[in-house]
């Protein structure tokens, strides 16, 4: 049987790494949702910009 404090820790790295990988994919796609924003809008004023 191991020591409380040791279960603590375990318990508590392994809930980090939960967290951490939880929120990688999060921010990844709200960067990709804000580049995807970006291109859009710069596709709009340059295509008002630009006669065609």
């Amino acid at each position: 049987m191991t020591h409380p404090y040791f279960d603590y820790c375990d318990d508590h790295d392994r809930r980090k790494l939960d967290l951490q990988t939880r929120q990688q994919p999060r921010r990844a796609s709200i960067l990709s949702v804000i580049a995807f924003h970006m291109r859009q809008t710069i596709a709009r004023i340059a295509a008002r910009r630009l006669p065609v």
